[in-house]
């Protein structure tokens, strides 16, 4: 019967480090189902949902605590299942950009959490000041969340917009119909 892990993985960002866990996944007889990988100043930080047998988790599970001492990684693990849950139909797409200032992070996924609409990606950035935005640094936030087709999406799209009226952002929300 297949099982699930989730892995994480942090440590100093250099060339070759994601093959080489990528190597010590495949080399465990593992799957790789899903998977993120950022760089947050000089560090490297991974994601992975992998799945296989029992025996293949278990193996991975005892050699991947001194991978990460000899490569000096940080990491953690955890089995897991398969998310199931309801149809979901929409997939909502979320674009927000400003000067940035503290706070807007949390006033956006607020407005998702209010709602019940789990948020299932999320990438936020404050770059340095440039020609177009001169007084200060920019945020960005993207994120992507599911709705079912009985959500009222016209309502979340307006309140969405009084939102972003009230922040004084530029964001958008849109929807692509999820045929998965």
């Amino acid at each position: 019967m297949t099982q699930h892990l989730v892995i994480t993985a942090m440590g100093t960002d250099r060339p070759g480090i994601c093959n080489k866990i990528v190597q010590l996944i495949t080399q465990s007889g593992l799957n790789i189902v899903d998977s993120r990988i950022a760089l947050l100043g000089e560090e490297f930080s991974l994601l992975m949902m992998v799945s296989g047998s029992s025996s293949e988790l278990s193996r991975i599970e005892t050699h991947l605590p001194a991978f990460g001492m000899e490569h000096g990684l940080i990491t953690m693990m955890k089995r897991t299942k398969l998310k199931s849950g309801l149809n979901h139909t929409y997939i909502v797409e979320v674009f927000v950009e400003s000067d940035d200032r503290p706070g807007l992070a949390e006033k956006i996924t607020t407005f998702f959490a209010h709602r019940q609409i789990g948020i299932e990606a999320l990438s936020a950035q404050t770059d340095r000041p440039s020609t177009t935005h001169a007084n200060g640094e920019n945020f960005h936030m993207t994120l992507s969340a599911k709705v079912n087709a009985d959500y009222n999406l016209v309502q979340l799209q307006t309140e969405f917009a009084q939102l972003c009226s009230t922040l004084n952002v530029s964001g958008t929300l849109n929807f692509i119909k999820n045929s998965a």
